[in-house]
């Protein structure tokens, strides 16, 4: 083997297990003719449990070897508690409407075994307004116009922090410290 050549091998396990909970009460109420209040409230629990146990090959040795600055565990526990509300009614026999709101409380509660330092992710709170007007034109048409916030967790895969070097000029991790957006 010549000094400029370059030997690569890694070898490694990812097992991962992601468990999702999610418990929903909803209620409608008709209020009067054409109106009807909605609300509900919703808890979701998300947990991430993975190790990635990874070995270097060590030419010198001929074998692969334990590799701890690329191995890790990862436990992520997310919680997010929701209530809403949604009133529908009709405007000036012109349109319908739906107007509403969501909160949310977020807590988020990541180990990462690698960090030098274990990050505390604060709790957070989140108001969603959302109106939906829509018209019925003629029998088979309706235009709609609307407007909501949606919230982007990270999945799993941007959570994950194994470090992929199948290609070794491209590696990839995730992130267990990345927040909603």
């Amino acid at each position: 083997m010549t000094q400029d050549s370059l030997f690569y091998g890694r070898r490694s396990t990812n097992p991962g297990k992601t468990d999702e909970t999610e418990i929903k009460i909803d209620y409608t109420q008709p209020i009067k003719k054409d109106v009807t209040l909605g609300v509900g409230s919703k808890a979701s629990f998300y947990n991430i449990n993975s190790t990635s146990n990874v070995d270097g090959y060590q030419p010198g040795l001929k074998a692969y070897q334990p590799n701890p600055s690329l191995s890790n565990d990862l436990k992520y526990h997310q919680k997010v508690y929701a209530l809403y509300s949604e009133l529908s009614f009709p405007v000036a026999n012109l349109l319908q409407a739906k107007i509403g709101g969501r909160y949310e409380r977020t807590e988020i509660n990541p180990y990462y075994s690698n960090a030098q330092q274990q990050a505390k992710v604060p709790g957070y709170n989140t108001f969603v307004p959302s109106i939906f007007l829509s018209k019925k034109i003629g029998e088979l048409h309706t235009i709609k116009l609307s407007y909501s916030k949606r919230i982007e967790r990270p999945d799993y895969q941007a959570l994950n922090p194994f470090v992929n070097t199948n290609d070794p000029k491209n590696l990839t991790a995730g992130n267990p410290n990345l927040q909603p957006e």
